[in-house]
């Protein structure tokens, strides 16, 4: 529409050049040196002149009037992007438009109720969104407007301490890093997150999951010694039932847990690992402070031992760590024979909750980087 209107609004001017030339011509050459008859014809000349210009400017007021089309003609069968007049983008699945998220290849796009293509910031379902130029969503580092902003795995705008694989960053309240920041992050339930030397700790809690993986150099090298205490008072209480606990698997080195997790990888495939292993960095082993008890066999849920530790593990300072109906949360399947060590006072304030340790603390637990 642009190059139209500049095309007509020239004839314009060329058109009002030429009346000026007109009107020069009457000033310089005097009406005595015209016949009557030449002097009539060109006052009819200008006057026609005024007449079609006039005709022009009612013409091009009428062009720009019509407007572009919203949504483009494609055919019945049709299937791909097609661009409307005004420059909005659409895509078509067999003739129908689609709405909402859609995904090609790799790439989401996000669309607009009425099918339009959205670029820029976007608010969805709760969530901060950025889709590029091309209307691609985006992860992981943004830049926008020399402001950088995070946004995870499922391309959602994230807050508060992040860690993209590399390092920890603080996030603003509006999602914008903030250098050297060395405060706390107050959690959904009030608790207060630090990074301390590389790891995260909830009211003085040391955490290791989905999104607070550990250094790599962190390696307390076994369980620690008040780990060990704790555990040798419940085997001996267990004992004292006729229950035999032992450890299967307890301090893992963050190469170690590599190895496991590549193999599991290989076995089952990623998906399906992540629901039972933890990528290195991000297993509650590399802490020192938790175990596998007996078996690490779906079998073992139900057996007298795993009845005897839901009872009463928290007695001795343990939690079930990834305990059952919680996976959506924990990021993590029903595991039975996983304790984690918390102190006595919290394990019971753990248990009596009824609560996963990730709902207790008010935090999150799931991969944001891929």
């Amino acid at each position: 529409m642009m190059r139209r209107s500049m095309a007509l609004a020239g004839l314009l001017g060329a058109v009002a050049v030429l009346l000026t030339a007109g009107i020069l011509a009457a000033w310089m050459w005097p009406e005595k040196n015209i016949s009557a008859q030449e002097s009539s014809m060109k006052q009819g000349s200008v006057s026609q002149g005024l007449e079609e210009s006039s005709r022009l400017e009612e013409s091009l007021q009428q062009a720009d009037s019509i407007p572009l089309k919203a949504e483009p003609d494609v055919a019945a069968d049709y299937s791909g992007w097609a661009q409307a007049e005004n420059g909005n983008w659409f895509y078509y699945r067999t003739g129908e438009k689609a709405t909402g998220w859609i995904q090609l290849g790799t790439v989401w796009y996000l669309l607009s109720d009425n099918g339009a293509m959205q670029t820029g910031w976007q608010w969805y379902a709760g969530n901060w969104y950025y889709m590029d130029n091309s209307g691609a969503m985006r992860t992981g580092w943004v830049n926008d407007s020399s402001k950088w902003y995070y946004m995870d795995c499922s391309g959602a705008m994230m807050k508060g301490f992040i860690h993209d694989g590399n390092g920890w960053y603080y996030l603003d309240a509006e999602g914008v890093w903030q250098e050297n920041y060395t405060d706390a992050e107050v959690t959904s339930s009030g608790r207060m997150i630090r990074i301390e030397n590389g790891v995260a700790y909830v009211d003085g809690i040391l955490i290791a999951n989905k999104k607070y993986p550990l250094p790599k150099d962190y390696a307390p090298g076994r369980l620690t010694d008040e780990v060990q205490a704790a555990l040798a008072e419940m085997q001996q209480a267990a004992a004292a039932d006729g229950l035999n606990l032992y450890v299967v698997s307890g301090y893992r080195s963050y190469e170690y847990q590599g190895q496991l997790y590549q193999n599991y990888v290989k076995r089952d495939g990623q998906a399906a690992a992540d629901r039972y292993s933890a990528r290195p960095g991000y297993s509650e082993h590399q802490t020192g402070l938790a175990f596998d008890l007996n078996s690490t066999s779906n079998s073992f849920a139900g057996t007298p031992e795993a009845k005897w530790l839901a009872a009463h593990a928290q007695e001795y300072g343990f939690i079930i760590r990834y305990p059952k109906g919680k996976e959506n949360v924990t990021g993590y399947q029903y595991e039975p024979w996983h304790l984690r060590y918390l102190g006595k006072e919290i394990a019971q304030a753990v248990y009596d909750s009824g609560l996963c340790l990730e709902e207790y603390l008010g935090i999150a637990s799931y991969y944001t980087n891929e």
